[in-house]
């Protein structure tokens, strides 16, 4: 279409609508949005400003109430703000969020300079999110829609607790401590950390994190409990709660706790000898030292159990009074002898430790006095009456003796009888060979041989009869 003025040709209105046409054809518009991000420190600023700024051509064209504020709620984005061109309807907050918007913010229309502006006043944590700004427009009647989002993110420096108390700060083994805390945890992602330090540590455990916490303004303080069960070794120890975003580093800031007290009942004693060794002699000098570990700490008691023949003097001390878990025997005798008890208490419970001594003589010492039932011979026996040893002879010991005396005489007697029967049957047989003895022959010249006989008298000398035998000298012939 081609417009006159007078007689000339209107080449701004032709230009256009070439331009139109261009654009058409192409299925593309030029209006642009743009919206920013808003980052607000909830302790320095409570009010959040949404600006969506938009540029157009002249021929797209932006009905009332096509301009829009939209807030993402749960899984769709939910109209919060109406604007309209300049010289069009006012602005509104739409009925369905009236309730929670409608007092707290500020609308301003675009003007001159195409810019549709939300503010949030009073800020709350549900404020927090994705926005957008939404056109919609038209271009020869056909219909387009132009978006640009925005998110709101909150910000806080979390601050000192106002409140941290633990239930007791005197506790037994194994029960439980409440621990309570109550501060503003600021934002993003706050929460309430407790840690614990150790009495001789500088370096804080951390034994609780609350879940990440928001409250209704995100700037209220968030209160925790905590039930944390105590040892022995954490007697001494204090508990620290701290309030936590995604901007601290480390702890921060924080409250600290009063240090406790954990009791408990005593351990199992240990006793040491000095000097350390398994045996003593008379007369020496021996320290015996108890501990056990128990909080509060232990009362030490001293028990005496002598060995079996010493009768009737349990839990009787062969020393001075104990002094505290310290025990002092000195110038030890051999009643002295036996097992001691250490017995560590307190109003938690009671354990013992048994420990044996056994005091001997000391042999290579001829002077040495023996006391007690040392001194009692092997035909007695020792009796121990009113701290005092007896020495009793015993009646069978002798009777004993002598039954062993007579048994071996007569056992020798026996066996020298048998030894001589012995040597009187050998010597029987030697004199029958006697009996039997022939003398050789008598020379060839005639001489008569004279044979033995035996003789029917008894030897004057004891041994057995036998015929003395004569030899017959030959006399020499005669010339």
């Amino acid at each position: 279409m081609f417009l006159r003025s007078g007689s000339c040709v209107d080449f701004s209105a032709f230009r256009k609508l070439l331009l139109t046409f261009i654009t058409l054809g192409k299925g593309a518009t030029s209006l642009t949005l743009k919206t920013e991000d808003v980052v607000v420190n909830l302790q320095d600023n409570t009010r959040v400003s949404l600006n969506c700024t938009f540029r157009k051509e002249n021929y797209e064209e932006i009905e009332n109430r096509d301009i829009r504020w939209q807030k993402l709620i749960r899984d769709s984005f939910e109209d919060v703000a109406i604007f309209s061109l300049p010289g069009g309807k006012e602005p509104y907050i739409t009925p369905e969020v009236e309730n929670v918007y409608g007092n707290r913010t500020d609308l301003v229309a675009p003007n001159s300079s195409l810019s549709a502006l939300l503010i949030i006043s009073n800020v709350i944590c549900n404020d927090e999110g994705v926005y957008r700004c939404r056109i919609r427009y038209y271009v020869n009647l056909k219909e387009f829609n132009e978006y640009s989002n925005s998110s709101v993110i909150f910000t806080g420096k979390a601050k000192k607790p106002n409140l941290f108390q633990i239930s007791s700060d005197e506790l037994e083994e194994k029960s439980s401590v409440g621990l309570n805390c109550s501060a503003d945890v600021g934002a993003p992602k706050g929460n309430i950390k407790i840690w614990k330090l150790a009495q001789n540590s500088n370096t804080p455990e951390l034994i609780y994190t609350s879940k990440e916490i928001h409250t209704e303004n995100c700037t209220n303080s968030v209160n925790i409990s905590h039930m944390y069960k105590v040892m022995r070794g954490d007697s001494g120890a204090l508990f620290q709660c701290s309030s936590q975003n995604s901007y601290n580093d480390g702890v921060g800031p924080s409250l600290i706790s009063e240090r406790i007290s954990v009791f408990y009942g005593p351990d199992e004693p240990s006793v040491l000898l000095n000097p350390h060794k398994s045996s003593f002699y008379v007369g020496e000098n021996i320290t015996l030292s108890c501990s056990a570990d128990s909080n509060p700490p232990s009362n030490f008691t001293w028990t005496f159990q002598p060995t079996k023949h010493f009768h009737g003097i349990k839990d009787i001390l062969c020393t001075n009074k104990p002094i505290g878990s310290k025990l002092m025997l000195q110038n030890i005798q051999l009643d002295c002898s036996g097992e001691y008890t250490c017995t560590a208490s307190n109003g938690l419970g009671r354990r013992f430790k048994n420990v044996s001594i056994n005091v001997r003589v000391r042999i290579d010492n001829p002077q040495t006095t023996t006391t007690g039932c040392a001194q009692c011979g092997h035909t007695e026996t020792c009796q121990y009456k009113n701290g005092e040893a007896h020495c009793i002879t015993n009646a069978w010991i002798p009777v004993a003796v002598i039954s062993i005396v007579i048994s071996l005489i007569f056992g020798i007697a026996i066996t020298v009888l048998i030894k001589q029967k012995i040597i009187n049957e050998g010597k029987q047989s030697t004199n029958s060979s006697y009996l039997h003895i022939q003398l050789s022959p008598s020379r060839q010249s005639g001489t008569e041989d004279l044979a033995p006989r035996a003789s029917t008298r008894e030897s004057k000398d004891g041994f057995p009869p036998y015929e003395k035998i004569t030899e017959t000298q030959n006399e020499p012939e005669s010339t």
